[in-house]
This record gives structure tokens, C-alpha cells and sequence, in this order.
């Protein structure tokens, strides 16, 4: 399997929503989930070539010759990762008190960094938590009003943030064949005029595709960032690994990716994007899947859920994961 990583200058707002209540609006992310940029896809296949499009960008994902990472932020040249999810026992009494509250607010740590990162939480060498975070850009808060009828106006609270020139996000492709990825990359750049994320008819979430590149032996891309990451992606490790994927194993692998894993859950709901699906909106089903940032013992495959309501065609959530190796 081959790996394309591609960069994303957004060049407004971006609204992602995290999923976890009914006050979408309320809150955002600066990441965003594989499954939100799944159905961003779907959405420009059908654009381009009606309904009939989507399957050539579905079956290569059935089939295993094709799986997304989260978009996670980059900064400058640093790409960024989500920060390991680990158990208390190996952090309560491994950092110093005073950096504590520093590594509860520590949501990224560089890509570069992650080994030194894990030996630090182990308390073989010291962890310099300060020197991990970084700042991506601001909040955007837009209050606007609901008018219905006759009613009088209701204000409401539109969350967004903005990200610095210099910073954006980034994901991964894991892919067999070129034409695949081909398909992705066209999908992608019909995406940028339409944007990602929630509130896009607001003119959210437009971006540019700043740049793009093939994770191989190539002297172009030898860069120690650009080798750690492409090694630590194709490693076949024994040891622990790192979920670079907001996902859910199927229920055959449920038990078997539980055991000796460290996790958090997410919320995964929403709504589809679909005029030919019905003239109002419908909700999608909603599950809760494993946050980028879990670590595993054992990996699993994932699927691609049915998560519509039977209407005039089905609807997909993307869960087919990512993993890059935690050196141990």
C-alpha cells in the first residue's frame, strides 16, 4: 500500500462540528473527522457525475485498496498528530504537577515527536510538555437570528475558527491502485469552490489544496519528517499503534480491538446532504466511534455503515482506519 499526504489552506472560517450534543452551532473542532470528509466526497462524486459516481469511490474502500486518515493541522512544515490517549497509570504520577493541566490542554504533538513523547509519559527521559503545543489560528463567533413567521427574531451562535496563514490541515490517503487515488484527487479539487465542514452555504470552509505528495523513497521527499512518517505508516508492528482515524471496528472485530486498547469515544451523527435523498433534511443514524488518538494492541479493518433511512438511495459513514506505529 502506497501513502499520499495532501495539505489544505482554508482561506475563510472553517464551522466543524464535534458531534457530541445537539448544539452543533455552539461548538467546533480544528480537526476534522475521516467520515465528515468521506461524505464531502460523496457529495462532489455526485456533483460530477450524478449518483452513479459513487460506487468507483466506495468499492475501493470495501475492498481494502483504500482508506482516509482525520484532517489534523499543520503548521509551517510541522505536521501534527493527535496527542496519544493513555491511561492514567503511566501519566498520574510521571509528569510534574505543575505541567499537568498543560498536558490535559495538549490536543496535538508534532509527528516528529511522538516517540519522545511516549518515552517521556513512561518517565524515561523528560517531558517538555511547553514544547509540544502549538497555536493554529483563533475562534470566529458570528452571533446571527432566526426569523420564522411572524415570530420575532431568535439570535444564535454560529462557532468557527480561523486558521493562521501559516497553518491549515492535513490528511492521508492509503491507497493500491493510482487510479483510485486519482479519483480522490479530482474529488478533492472540486471540493475547494464548495468547501468542508458545516455552514459551507455561508461560505465557510472554502480552501485550497496547498500541496501534495507521495510518501515514498524518492530523494524529493526525504525529509526526516516525511521518512518518519511514511516508516511508522507501513511498519508492521507487535506493539502498540496509534489510530489516525475516527473509526469503529465491525462487530466480528469488536472484542479482539478492545483488548489492552486505551480510548476514547466520539459521537457520530449529522445529517444528509442529498436533494434526491429527500426534499427536507434527515438525520443519519447515529454511532459512537473510537477518536483519532486511541492506541491499540490489536488493529481491525473497519467498514463503510449504511446509516440512511431508506429512502431514495442509501447513505454511507466512512470507519476504515488509519494506524501509524508507537515505537515502544
Amino acid at each position: 500500500m502506497n501513502y499520499y499526504l495532501y495539505k489544505i489552506h482554508f482561506t475563510g472560517p472553517v464551522h466543524f462540528g464535534d458531534g457530541a450534543d445537539a448544539k452543533a452551532l455552539e461548538h467546533t473542532t480544528i480537526s476534522l473527522c475521516a467520515d465528515t470528509l468521506f461524505s464531502a466526497l460523496c457529495h462532489s462524486a455526485s456533483q460530477m457525475d450524478g449518483e452513479n459516481k459513487i460506487p468507483a469511490l466506495v468499492q475501493p474502500i470495501i475492498k481494502g485498496r483504500l482508506a482516509f486518515s482525520d484532517l489534523f493541522p499543520y503548521k509551517k512544515d510541522t505536521l501534527y498528530i493527535p496527542k496519544p490517549i493513555l491511561p492514567a497509570k503511566l501519566t498520574g504520577d510521571m509528569v510534574d504537577a505543575s505541567r499537568r493541566k498543560q498536558m490535559k490542554g495538549l490536543k496535538f504533538i508534532p509527528v516528529t515527536r511522538l516517540e519522545e513523547f511516549w518515552r517521556g509519559l513512561q518517565g524515561e527521559r523528560e517531558l517538555h510538555v511547553e514544547e509540544l503545543a502549538a497555536d493554529f489560528g483563533t475562534p470566529w463567533d458570528i452571533i446571527k437570528a432566526a426569523v420564522r413567521n411572524d415570530k420575532d427574531a431568535l439570535p444564535y451562535t454560529v462557532s468557527g475558527f480561523l486558521f493562521y496563514e501559516d497553518c491549515g490541515l492535513y490528511g492521508l490517503v492509503k491507497y493500491e491502485n493510482q487510479d483510485d487515488l486519482n479519483l480522490v484527487r479530482r474529488l478533492l479539487k472540486n471540493l475547494e469552490m464548495d468547501g468542508l465542514g458545516g455552514k459551507i452555504s455561508s461560505g465557510y470552509g472554502k480552501f485550497r489544496l496547498q500541496e501534495e505528495k507521495i510518501l515514498d523513497d524518492s530523494e524529493k521527499y526525504q525529509d526526516g519528517q516525511s521518512s518518519f512518517l511514511k516508516n511508522s505508516l507501513t511498519a508492521k508492528t507487535k506493539g502498540l499503534s496509534l489510530l489516525l482515524t475516527t473509526s469503529l471496528p465491525r462487530d466480528d472485530e469488536l472484542d479482539n480491538s478492545m483488548q489492552g486498547a486505551y480510548y476514547t469515544l466520539t459521537r457520530r451523527g449529522g445529517y444528509v446532504l442529498s436533494a434526491k435523498y429527500s426534499d427536507r433534511f434527515y438525520k443519519k443514524k447515529t454511532q459512537y466511534f473510537f477518536a483519532a488518538g486511541s492506541v491499540f494492541t490489536n488493529r481491525f479493518l473497519g467498514d463503510i455503515y449504511h446509516v440512511s433511512q431508506e429512502k431514495e438511495h442509501p447513505v454511507y459513514r466512512y470507519s476504515c482506519p488509519i494506524f501509524m506505529e508507537v515505537r515502544q
